[in-house]
């Protein structure tokens, strides 16, 4: 079954999946630009698994308040599972940041991690300008005002590991011109200098952005998997025989 709630601000959010009992619920935020329809594409990924869908728009990237009810949802459902898988679409990396800012205990319930494309916000003008012909004097001073929270989170998101300890895949390519596959190599560098995921596999293809499933969805599914085959295990727990209630354990 599938339970879809009620629209509110910019996004909407739906639940999918089986009802089956499960400890890990699987997180996919959507790229810009992506609707319910492709988005239903990569929930398959995650058939008859919990799967929480939280979609991403470019105005959400303007005004990262207007979402604030969507990162209150998207905790509340969290407190329901002990594991957390997250699958994330290009820019909507923004969104992941700012709700591990604001819910850091969702983010120490995060086990592994897929990055499909991550990209800087200031790798946008030259992909309009590519790809649409909108010359760069117009989207660079817009990006500098009216998106300049997102270059906050587009820094800190490149510039460290956002998972520290956490089995991390990232998927990127040669010909991708929003996320640049130079850029892509840098941040993995980065986070290689720091405090880097415990573990990082790469997936380099010859697509263009967002287009690695589409072009090869075989490979994508067994490189989702091989990521999550390495989840980190939550904490342990153990039972305060007293009260009769499970309590996590202390080191």
């Amino acid at each position: 079954p599938t339970q879809t709630s009620a629209t509110r601000g910019l996004t909407r959010l739906v639940f999918v999946g089986s009802m089956a009992t499960s400890n890990k619920l699987h997180l996919l935020t959507g790229g810009i630009g992506l609707g319910m329809r492709q988005l239903s594409k990569y929930s398959k990924l995650y058939a008859n698994k919990p799967t929480y869908v939280q979609p991403f728009t470019l105005a959400a990237v303007a005004s990262p308040r207007a979402m604030y009810p969507d990162y209150h949802k998207v905790y509340k459902e969290s407190q329901n599972y002990d594991e957390i898988h997250l699958h994330t679409l290009s820019g909507s990396c923004h969104f992941v940041v700012n709700l591990v800012e604001q819910y850091p205990d969702l983010k120490a319930k995060i086990s592994s991690a897929v990055f499909d494309s991550p990209c800087h916000i200031q790798g946008i003008p030259a992909a309009l300008k590519h790809l649409k012909g909108v010359p760069e004097g117009i989207t660079r001073p817009l990006i500098s005002t009216v998106f300049r929270g997102a270059i906050t989170t587009s820094d800190t998101f490149v510039r460290e590991a956002l998972l520290p300890g956490v089995p991390t895949g990232v998927i990127y390519s040669d010909r991708d011109k929003v996320a640049p596959v130079t850029m892509i190599e840098q941040m993995l560098e980065s986070w290689a200098e720091g405090d880097a995921p415990a573990s990082v596999l790469r997936m380099k293809t010859n697509s263009e952005h967002l287009l690695t499933m589409r072009d090869q969805p075989e490979d994508y599914e067994k490189f989702v998997e091989s990521v999550m085959a390495m989840a980190k295990k939550p904490a342990p727990k153990t039972v305060d025989e007293a009260e009769g209630v499970a309590i996590p354990l202390v080191a």
